[in-house]
């Protein structure tokens, strides 16, 4: 073969496609492609029939007395979901039988006496059809519906099967005249549950009783849904197109315009190869060139072509055609054709699936209340009937109309319901509410929700994500967990656009390879491979300033507060940090401020929102240069997207008009190939890497009031649980409560700081509480006042502020505080007698405090407030002890007359420390009130 010479092909993956009319079919013999399969005694030829498409049909006729013929149809493969249309007439018919004649055999298997397979066939009384299920021979029928027919009519039949939830769906169409008048909605259809036939099988006409005679004009079979697909090759018209392509020469022309990454922001721009290619008239196998044209066929037989996988191919001649490049892409549209007589089909990357007007996550829910329930209502029923095992989850979260997100369990339309999640309110629904399924990825890493977000809710095929490789990735550079409530129905390329930003992360759709490629953010290293502008095609080389893209300053709001709110309201975040370059301000002399709403961020991830803040701020103080240029394109250096280099000219000098020897640091963000060259476009990358302490300081901020805080549940939220490798690897962990803000509990059981204990923590792990404002534990409630009988109530004992079964330092600011929860007061004692009075005990100091206890005769003790006990309740004949301030024990009751039994003892301290041996104050010494304990 002549070297050189350049072949274009394009390769298409579209649904099988068989249909014949018996056009080029010789009258008077067997058919070729048609083989009796059920029955013997049976006859099938061609025979003129001026009432078919063509003036000719396929004669079957039962010559014997079994009661089904079958005849299987060899052009199409073994199909599972699949349709099948046929056209029949009956020229005669015998006696009404069960089975009548004619009809289509579906997922067909097995011989005389073994048949197994699917029948749609008119029933012989002329007023019926039916559907059937055969097993070894048996026939069950499933379904009939009315149809009157006759002979010398032309009785059209599609039957469509495709697989449930433990079964098959047969649907059925049924009508009488020309092809065009086939009904928009199915005749009938029966879901087959019991004893479903799910293999794959051969289809083919069917006759009945002893004596039928079936004409067959047209018989056409189609696999569904891409299910099973066949390769449609094609070309550019060459003199020298080898015939062993098996290439169509229809190919007019080629455009390829490779997408470009968005590093950092979004999903960036698609890419999108055009096709041109050029009608004729065509004679597919079994018909004639008075056919129509190849194009125009192609529209009516593949009008669902979206989202198949097109290939564009481009070698030589002297090459293998396996070694041919190949760029691969999913259809987005066809035109045409046109009076012309051109036909153009248009593809993109397969991350266009992920466009809103496609993919929504999470997925709406079409449930609703049966009825109305109030706020304290704990149960619901969906509505309609069935609609909870068809569309929700065996648990998970719902809002209910738009206004309150619940979880949930269920069990059929029932749901058992917790109510109030996520910083949203119980209150009362009426009937008819909505009730959707909310979409929840808690403490998941950056890479797991891109790839569950693209083959769960846009349908991208799983083998374009190499898994393994984007989670070496994310454990390597991010080391960050996200997690978010998505309550509503949301654009799934906003929700991966927000996660892209809000990870610094970047991906790109590799055609050659067939992958999406994801990249997490980081500077360009010095020994990253330099391109020389020697290497450089002459005058290829282009720069371009991005002034509009300069900032120097950073807002970052993260925590959302409620996921029902506006996502862009920076009231309905937890938390705000700022990043601001003042020196870049000075320098420009105005400031450029980029908001960024972080939903993905979750509460208290101070240190996650600080690198968004230092990733953009970085990268656009200094606004980064567009840089491009072409290199030869089987050269020694093949560029790839998203990979990072350094590109060295002469007229990029510092300000000694020095040639930056190091060269620009650039990402590429576009590639293009042609015969001769690659083009490449890149963006300038100008923030330094990433400390290495990024990825080993591991720092949580508690910046606003919180309650019952257990740091390895906080963490784990935020990072990924810690190895015994990370503590070898020099991993730390530094909690921060900020100035002003007070981690309580909601229990005297429970500490306000849970550190943990060894199990949750691998051995050795450096931790460190940093104290700027406080850890309280909750206030004991006080005693209650009682008669001589029983005596005053003892005040409840407060609860810890801090507690650790792991070694901690501990740093105290000016004003870090550890306080245990005060004691409650002990209830008053007094006589029995009604006039006789005892007072309650006051509550004791807490965050939560502790509740005043209740009086016998007299009025309730005070509460305790968080910097004090109540007081307690005073009576002449009993009085209530106060409750104890931060850390204090309760004061006892008392009892004013001399007889009966005692008053009650006031609450011990909560511990202020609960785990004293573990504890180093390595700043200090602070301000710890109550005991410090093991």
């Amino acid at each position: 073969m002549t070297t050189g010479k350049a072949l274009t092909v394009v390769e298409l993956d579209v649904d099988i496609y068989r249909l014949t009319q018996c056009e080029t079919e010789r009258v008077g013999v067997a058919p070729s492609r048609f083989t009796s399969q059920w029955g013997s005694n049976a006859t099938a030829e061609i025979v003129t029939d001026d009432a078919m498409p063509t003036g000719k049909a396929l004669a079957l006729e039962n010559t014997g007395a079994q009661d089904l013929i079958a005849w299987q149809w060899t052009r199409p493969p073994a199909m599972s979901q699949a349709e099948v249309r046929a056209l029949f007439r009956v020229p005669s018919r015998g006696s009404p039988e069960v089975f009548g004649t004619p009809g289509i055999v579906m997922r067909g298997s097995g011989t005389e006496g073994t048949e197994g397979g699917y029948l749609v066939a008119f029933i012989g009384d002329g007023t019926e059809i039916g559907i059937y299920r055969i097993i070894a021979g048996t026939p069950t029928e499933l379904a009939t519906a009315d149809f009157a027919w006759d002979v010398e009519q032309s009785l059209w039949l599609l039957v469509n099967i495709v697989d449930i939830a433990g079964g098959a769906s047969i649907r059925v169409k049924v009508w009488k005249g020309e092809l065009a008048a086939a009904p928009s909605l199915f005749t009938f259809s029966y879901d087959d549950t019991a004893s479903a036939i799910t293999t794959a099988g051969w289809c083919g006409p069917t006759i009945g009783a002893a004596g039928e005679l079936v004409h067959v004009g047209h018989f056409m079979a189609r696999s569904l849904f891409k299910t099973q697909v066949e390769t449609l090759r094609y070309a550019m018209s060459t003199d020298y197109l080898p015939a062993d392509l098996n290439a169509q020469a229809d190919i007019q022309s080629v455009s390829l315009s490779p997408g470009t990454v968005a590093i950092g922001e979004s999903m960036g721009t698609r890419g999108r190869l055009t096709v041109q290619f050029k009608d004729h008239p065509s004679a597919d196998d079994g018909e004639g060139y008075r056919s129509g044209t190849y194009w125009g066929k192609f529209r009516a037989r593949y009008p669902h072509l979206e989202n198949s996988a097109i290939r564009l191919k481009r070698g030589l001649l002297s090459q293998a055609f396996a070694d041919w490049e190949t760029k691969h892409y999913i259809v987005q549209s066809f035109d045409g054709p046109t009076p012309g007589g051109a036909f153009a089909v248009t593809a993109q990357d397969p991350l266009k699936l992920a466009d809103g007007d496609r993919a929504q996550c999470p997925m709406l829910s079409n449930g609703f209340l049966v009825s109305g329930i109030n706020s304290s209502t704990t149960s619901a029923t969906l509505a309609p009937a069935g609609i909870g095992d068809a569309e929700y989850a065996a648990s998970g979260y719902v809002a209910l109309g738009g206004k309150e997100i619940c979880a949930f369990t269920r069990s059929g339309d029932a749901l058992t319901l917790t109510r109030g999640q996520f910083g949203t309110s119980a209150q009362d629904h009426s009937a008819d509410d909505r009730v959707q399924q909310c979409a929840y990825y808690n403490a998941a890493k950056a890479s797991a929700i891109l790839a569950d977000l693209l083959t769960t809710y846009a349908g991208v095929p799983s083998s374009f994500i190499p898994s393994a490789a984007w989670e070496v990735e994310d454990d390597n550079f991010l080391q960050l967990l996200y997690t978010r409530v998505i309550a509503e129905p949301t654009r799934l390329d906003t929700l991966i656009n927000q996660l892209i930003q809000q990870a610094g992360l970047s991906i790109a759709w590799d055609d050659e390879q067939q992958q999406i490629l994801f990249q997490v953010l980081r500077g360009i290293t010095l020994d990253a491979e330099t391109i020389d502008e020697g290497e450089i095609l002459q005058g290829t080389l282009k720069t371009k300033e991005q002034p509009e893209s300069r900032i120097s300053q950073v807002w970052v709001s993260y925590g959302v507060l409620n996921p029902l709110e506006p996502l862009d309201d920076p009231n309905n975040y937890r938390s705000t940090r700022a990043t601001v370059d003042g020196e870049a301000e000075a320098n420009y002399g105005a400031s450029r401020i980029k908001k960024i709403y972080a939903p993905w961020v979750p509460s208290f991830a101070a240190q996650t929102a600080e690198r968004i803040g230092d990733l953009h701020l970085g990268r656009f103080v200094r606004p980064p240069r567009k840089i491009s240029f072409d290199l030869w394109r089987h050269g020694a250096r093949d560029v790839q997207v998203l990979r990072g280099y350094r590109v060295r000219w002469d007229s990029n000098q510092d300000e000694a008009g020095n040639v930056v020897s190091a060269g620009a640091p650039v990402q590429v963000i576009r590639r293009l190939t042609s015969s001769d060259r690659l083009s490449v476009e890149c963006e300038e990358m100008l923030f330094q890497s990433f400390d290495a302490g990024d990825l080993t300081n591991c720092v949580i901020t508690i910046d606003s009031n919180i309650t019952n805080v257990h740091l390895p549940s906080l963490h784990n939220s935020i990072y990924p649980p810690l190895t015994d490798q990370d503590v070898i690897d020099g991993v730390n962990l530094t909690v921060v409560i900020a100035a002003n803000v007070i981690v309580g509990s909601t229990s005297t059981s429970a500490a306000a700081l849970d550190v943990g204990t060894a199990a949750d923590w691998p051995a050795g792990l450096p931790i460190t509480v940093e104290i700027n404002g406080r850890a309280q534990g909750k206030g004991g409630n006080g005693g209650i006042g009682r008669g001589e009988t029983q005596g005053g109530v003892n005040g409840q004992a407060g609860g810890p502020g801090l507690f650790t079964r792991v070694p901690i330092a501990i740093e105290f600011g000016d004003a870090g505080q550890i306080f245990g929860g005060g004691g409650g007061g002990g209830g008053g004692r007094t006589a029995n007698d009604g006039a006789f009075t005892a007072g309650g005990g006051g509550g004791g100091a807490g965050t939560l405090p502790g509740i005043g206890g209740n009086s016998k005769g007299t009025g309730k003790a005070a509460d305790g407030t968080s910097e004090s006990g109540g007081a307690g309740r005073n009576t002449p004949y009993g009085d209530g002890g106060d409750g104890g301030d931060p850390g204090q024990s309760g004061q006892n009751g008392t009892k004013n007359i001399p007889f009966g039994g005692a008053p009650g003892i006031g609450g011990a301290p909560g511990a202020a420390i609960d785990g004293d041996s573990f504890v180093t104050i390595s700043i200090g010494p602070g301000d710890i009130r109550g005991p410090q304990i093991n």
